[in-house]
């Protein structure tokens, strides 16, 4: 809860065509057309089809709920590894584009294989530009790259008419790179999936704290709509029982962390609003992790906007209409434990500021 605590401190060559039909230059990485020719386009589609073998459709989903496959003490051998230069966090879920020609070979090469569609987001300061700079080589214990990161999973991918590829990911769980395996095309290394400290605690060790992850994870990675405005942290989903016993009482000090980590919410938004009436929109993709058996200070606006959202799931769930559309419950059973870590990274699809000491938290 340490890092939801200090987020709110921080809170307050291409293809050249004939020159009478070359369109106007807008250089994008190698495509000096912005993806805007067509043919050019048509040609980079038959190449990939030769090298990766024929897609069924340009669109690929999972084709069912699946968890992440059980490993040795949290191993996971060989993943792909994505290295932008943003951080990406356990529970969080968003659209991408990619373009860069690493990654699009990355996440083709990626979704023809079987699922789940796994990789691993480490951080590289200066993103592509230092790919292949020795100072930031994984296999290089001693190098000056980040080693923490979030395990991924690749919800959707779609291939554009431009050869970019739109896709949905998930962050799993918080990881530590092991052992660097390669550097190009794109990284590909051993990491560990490393569970928060008051996971294991609760769970009672690590291998207890790696079994509850796998117990959870179809629950708690629903697969997102199929529409483009993708909430940033996961939906539950309906369609998976929860397991384990019920809501279990936290940690004395994790309780108050989370709870100063709600009033501390609560007291942002209102500032906000004050400053920009009628502009401050409620923060349903957490909201739904209220924690319904603590009292709160007097004029906590969040516990009866929580009450408004979930009678209108109540009374029509799958609603489209705000400010409920995003609003995700946690359901019964669900263990305090984990709807405080949940809260700890949500957090920051609500006020920002995530920068690597959040993941390495």
């Amino acid at each position: 809860m340490a890092r939801a605590l200090l987020g709110l401190v921080v809170a307050a060559n291409a293809l050249r065509p004939p020159a009478n039909s070359r369109p106007k230059l807008t250089r994008r990485g190698a495509d000096l057309y912005g993806g805007e020719n067509e043919e050019r386009n048509k040609n980079i589609a038959s190449l990939k089809n030769a090298f990766y073998g024929s897609s069924e459709s340009n669109v690929r989903t999972r084709s069912r709920e699946t968890s992440a496959p059980a490993t040795a003490g949290g191993l996971v051998q060989d993943v792909p590894v994505c290295r932008w230069s943003m951080v990406l966090l356990p529970h969080q879920q968003l659209a991408l584009n990619v373009w860069q020609p690493q990654y699009t070979h990355l996440f083709e090469e990626l979704v023809r294989g079987p699922e789940p569609w796994l990789y691993a987001h480490v951080m590289l300061p200066g993103g592509a530009d230092n790919l292949n700079n020795p100072d930031y080589d994984l296999a290089d214990e001693a190098s000056r790259a980040p080693r923490d990161g979030t395990l991924m999973r690749v919800r959707s991918l779609k291939r554009l008419p431009n050869n970019n590829l739109a896709i949905v990911v998930q962050g799993l769980a918080r990881i530590r790179v092991e052992r660097g395996l390669r550097a190009t095309p794109y990284a590909r290394a051993d990491v560990r999936v490393v569970p928060d400290a008051e996971a294991r605690i609760a769970a009672g060790g690590l291998a207890e704290a790696l079994v509850e992850d796998e117990a959870y994870r179809d629950l708690e990675f629903g697969a997102p709509p199929a529409v483009d405005d993708v909430p940033p942290v996961y939906q539950f989903s309906r369609a998976a029982v929860a397991a384990g016993a019920p809501w279990d009482p936290l940690d004395e000090d994790v309780a108050v962390a989370e709870r100063e980590v709600w009033v501390g919410l609560d007291d942002l938004l209102k500032r906000l609003e004050k400053a920009c009436p009628g502009q401050v929109p409620t923060p349903t993709q957490v909201l739904g992790l209220l924690p319904p058996e603590a009292s709160w200070p007097e004029g906590f606006g969040l516990a009866a906007a929580n009450a408004r959202c979930r009678d209108v799931q109540t009374t029509a769930p799958g609603t489209a209409m705000a400010p409920a559309r995003r609003y995700a419950a946690a359901p019964g059973g669900y263990p305090a434990h984990r709807r405080a870590t949940r809260l700890s990274y949500g957090i920051f699809a609500i006020i920002g500021g995530v920068d690597q000491a959040v993941v390495a938290a």
